[in-house]
């Protein structure tokens, strides 16, 4: 593209911004000017009403006043009125105001003062009360709203459609000049220059002296500044990348200047500055690039913008510029994260602990960080979203990100990895103590510490005793050592002031518990032997310690929170020692002993712990037999499934006994009922197959075991959901099951059906594979739509309707497949190899089952029913003839028919009976 048409595209650009951007604040002037002459004639016509009603009362005082006698004014008294008048009352209640008298009441003599008098209860009246306007005066002013053009051109109107035409011969005449050669460039690009300041100049000077030019709003002052800053900064951009006048190093510290006035000038002008200045000044890195690569300046330049913006969004409070500098500055921390290396790393922690200052601690603290507050805020105020979270959870990303990019790679960055992690963790667990809104802070630090651990690139020499106090192990020991210590340390030092801030109390009991566990658990299993040693004395020796304290603490909350770090360790010694499996009985007996002490101190723990505890429970659980670890897994020589899930069930039920709170009691009630359709569903299809199934590789027994079970949990959960405060969670989870069991169905009920593919389904009549296949979901589907748990939800009706058809059609599977099991190996169906026999029987049998269900339509009046029988009945009857009786020949054939009409006959007078018992009953 031609640097000229650049150049005339770039400044038409911000002509157009200028004049629409002007004509729209004109046009929402020219709105208010009408609203204020709307609002002036409403005033004048009230002014005009209160005129006559005043012109009225002064006239019914001087006639009241000469119809009567009156007697002399008398000042005595303290200037009261001696002798009234029988005047009636006067009323003005147009005026908001209404003048009375009682009985044998006089007015004052027609005297000038005592005339003036009079007429001041009116008017003094009218200082305190807004009069009611006249309903007809108020109709006959009323103003429309829509637009007026001849309101418009009085207004600032011709203004904007004389800037619009002149802004097209501007442009136009730019464009000839261009064309013809009249200017060189470097003229061009110091006229567009000098334009951007003339504009700016002129929007002051508008600002300064807006009566001067009936301006009645800051608009067009802030149109002009806008027009100005984006002229100059094209202008500059324009001598840089184009013409090639100016260096790079020069036209980004010029670029900078103009992004940085634009974002100052906003508190003169309003934010629209403060948005071109903040975005000009974010692009000028992208837009002019010195090609060094320079991460450090770049950064620096960044914090330098974002610190200008900082102020500026501090003066203008508006919080969308919040939003929009910290999204160009965290931006350009992840882009320079990208771009750099490993040796940028304590650039980017300081470039961190910078963002955290500006978009954190100063809108919170105070630019001197001068604030302090420690009352306890509630967990959900801690947690709810808010602007400043961003503020440190962006930051703690980018610090793993960098150790992810750059950092694990190599074991040489391994000590500079520690030392950053350290600095940036001690500085989040600083900043609570300054403020209880930062509480969670030490959470953050806490995850960035297990995220780096989990990671470090550091290999071991197993064969030397000593590696359990170096590299991830002696981290490992440190941090629990580390938040222990400091979640007791400023738990007390704030009780002696007089402050309960329950946020590192639960730092105290998770950390170290956290930390230890999932060391070990990703621990190799050839380090395990030498790990737990070091690691169980150490959860010991913290064990004792807690223990004495929670012996002499007096307060309850602190001795509950001592006691369950004490259990915790214990238990995680245990754990360690055992196998895996027991982890998840170890978390069923922390619920146990929190509900046992909250019982023993009197103190009511926090529900999101027995959730959080619970929920951890029921995701090992239900996960456990899915993975190929816990395939195996014994315990006590038994597997782990037929333990572990009885003494979960167990210790919940106990911890539901003594549980004070109602919300808890519900909570571990669901959680009981889920742990006890896992255990019935997962140990079917572990002592039926021997195995629990594989996704991706699973037999058609399997899917049969694996539908049923789901669908049991499904109906579980729908039945849960009609009790729970969890409503919508529960029913998610069950559309979540019915969805999967639906995809197993399609395959093994039609795709793979037993009737028309080879499926080992048993030779037992009764106990065979059709019974979890068909029997059981039809009895269970046909429960859910008797029940009130369908009707409940949003799409109820709609539900009965299908999982009715489904409930029918696996009846009929399954009737036909009893009857093909008695006389095959195979339900696959062999259409030239039917016995007679099994025709018949298939007959038989639907037509015992269609006379059971009329008679049972008939009874109890159940239209739907009783069309459903008919129907079986005609398919019965059409089959007998059509198939039944096509091979017979002779005696044979004569002895059906005379069978089947003798049926028909039979149930024939069966109905007539049932009509004439309906209609006695109908009589009666």
């Amino acid at each position: 593209m031609d640097g000229s048409v650049l150049l005339i595209f770039l400044i038409a650009i911000g002509l157009f911004i200028f004049v629409v951007g002007g004509a729209a604040m004109g046009f929402r002037n020219g709105s208010r000017l009408k609203a204020l002459q709307s609002e002036v004639t409403k005033l004048i016509a009230i002014v005009d009403n209160q005129k006559k009603q005043l012109a009225q009362l002064h006239k019914t005082l001087s006639d009241t006043s000469r119809s009567k006698n009156v007697e002399p004014y008398s000042n005595d008294q303290h200037g009261t009125q001696n002798d009234h008048t029988d005047a009636k009352p006067v009323d003005t209640s147009n005026t908001g105001t209404r003048l009375k008298s009682t009985d044998g009441q006089k007015v004052v003599p027609s005297t000038p003062d005592t005339i003036a008098a009079s007429a001041s209860v009116p008017t003094a009246s009218l200082k305190n009360h807004r009069p009611a306007t006249p309903k007809k005066t108020h109709d006959a002013h009323k103003t429309k709203t829509s637009f007026n053009l001849e309101t418009f051109l009085m207004g600032n109107g011709l203004l904007w459609i004389g800037a619009i035409i002149l802004s097209f011969g501007g442009v136009f005449l730019a464009k000839y000049s261009i064309e013809a050669g009249l200017f060189p460039p470097h003229i061009r690009i110091i006229s567009g220059a000098i334009f951007g300041v003339l504009l700016i100049a002129v929007a002051d000077y508008l600002y300064r002296h807006p009566a001067r030019f009936n301006i009645n709003t800051p608009f067009i002052s802030a149109a002009l500044a806008s027009g100005g800053v984006i002229t100059c900064f094209a202008m500059t951009y324009v001598a840089f990348d184009f013409y090639a006048f100016i260096t790079p190093l020069v036209a980004f510290a010029i670029l900078a200047c103009i992004a940085t006035a634009a974002a100052w000038l906003s508190l003169r002008f309003g934010p629209l500055l403060a948005v071109i200045g903040i975005i000009g000044a974010y692009l000028v890195p992208a837009l002019v690039s010195t090609g060094s690569n320079n991460i450090l300046a770049l950064l620096i330049y960044v914090a330098l913008v974002s610190l200008s913006s900082t102020l500026v969004v501090a003066s203008v409070k508006k919080s969308w510029l919040w939003y929009l500098t910290a999204a160009g500055h965290f931006l350009w921390m992840f882009i320079a994260i990208v771009l750099g290396d490993a040796s940028h790393a304590v650039v980017i922690l300081c470039f961190a602990l910078i963002s955290i200052y500006l978009f954190v601690l100063v809108p919170i603290l105070g630019w001197r960080l001068a604030q302090t507050v420690r009352v306890a805020f509630s967990l959900k105020a801690l947690i709810i979203p808010r602007k400043e979270q961003l503020g440190i959870i962006l930051p703690a990303i980018a610090i793993g990100l960098f150790f992810l990019i750059h950092m694990f790679w190599n074991s040489e960055n391994v000590n500079t990895m520690l030392w950053i992690l350290t600095i940036f963790s001690v500085v989040l667990c600083i900043a609570p103590i300054k403020h209880s809104a930062f509480d969670t802070w030490p959470f953050i630090a806490l995850a960035l510490v297990l995220f780096t651990y989990l990671n470090l690139p550091i290999e071991y020499d197993y064969s030397d005793n000593l590696f359990v106090f170096s590299g991830h192990y002696l981290v490992t020991q440190v941090a629990f050592f580390s938040f222990a210590l400091y979640a007791f340390c400023v738990h007390i030092v704030l009780r002696k002031a007089s402050v309960e801030r329950p946020a590192f109390l639960l730092l105290l009991v998770l950390a170290p518990l956290l930390i230890m566990g999932i060391s070990y658990t990703f621990s190799p299993a050839e380090a395990a032997q030498y790990l737990y040693p070091v690691y169980a004395t150490e959860l010991l020796i913290t064990a004792l310690t807690f223990t004495y304290l929670g012996v002499k603490e007096k307060s309850p909350m602190t001795a509950v929170t001592y006691w369950l770090l004490v259990n915790g360790a214990i238990t995680l010694t245990c754990t360690m020692l055992l196998s895996a499996n027991t982890l998840t009985l170890a978390l069923a007996t922390q619920i146990l002993l929190m509900t046992y002490l909250g019982l023993k101190f009197n103190v009511a723990l926090p529900a999101w712990l027995f959730k959080l505890a619970s929920i951890a429970i029921l995701i090992r659980l239900t996960a456990s037999p899915w993975l190929e670890q816990y395939a195996e897994e014994t315990l006590f020589t038994l597997h782990w499934s037929i333990v572990v899930y009885p003494l979960v069930l167990g210790i919940l039920w106990l911890a539901r006994r003594l549980q004070q709170s109602p919300s808890i009691k519900i909570w571990l009630g669901g959680a009981m009922l889920h742990v006890l359709a896992l255990m019935v569903t997962t140990e079917t299809s572990y002592l039926l197959m021997g195995q629990y199934p594989q996704f991706g590789d699973m037999s058609f027994k399997q899917s049969v075991l694996m539908a049923m079970n789901w669908l049991i949990l499904s109906a579980v959960y729908l039945c849960r959901s009609q009790y729970s405060s969890m409503k919508r969670l529960y029913q998610v989870f069950a559309a979540i099951l019915i969805t999967g069991l639906a995809t197993i169905h399609i395959d093994i009920s039609f795709i793979n059906n037993p009737f028309m593919t080879i499926q080992e389904t048993g030779s037992n009549i009764v106990f065979n594979w059709l019974l979890p296949l068909w029997l059981v979901p039809a009895a269970l589907l046909f429960s859910l739509t008797k029940s009130q748990v369908l009707k409940n939800l949003s799409r109820g009706a709609q539900l009965t309707k299908l999982f009715t058809i489904i409930a029918a059609v696996f009846t009929v599977f399954y009737v036909n497949g009893l009857i093909r099991t008695s006389f095959n190996p195979y339900l696959r169906i062999d259409f030239n190899a039917f016995d007679s026999a099994e025709l018949y029987t298939y007959s038989i049998v639907w037509l015992f089952a269609a006379i059971g269900l009329i008679v049972w339509a008939k009874k109890f009046l159940n239209e739907k029913l009783n069309r459903i029988g008919f129907s079986i009945l005609a398919i019965v009857v059409l089959k007998a003839f059509v198939v039944d009786m096509a091979h017979l020949e002779g005696i044979l054939r004569a002895a059906s028919f005379i069978g089947l009409g003798l049926s028909l006959v039979a149930l024939g007078w069966l109905f007539q009976r049932f009509r004439q018992n309906s209609d006695k009953e109908a009589k009666c």
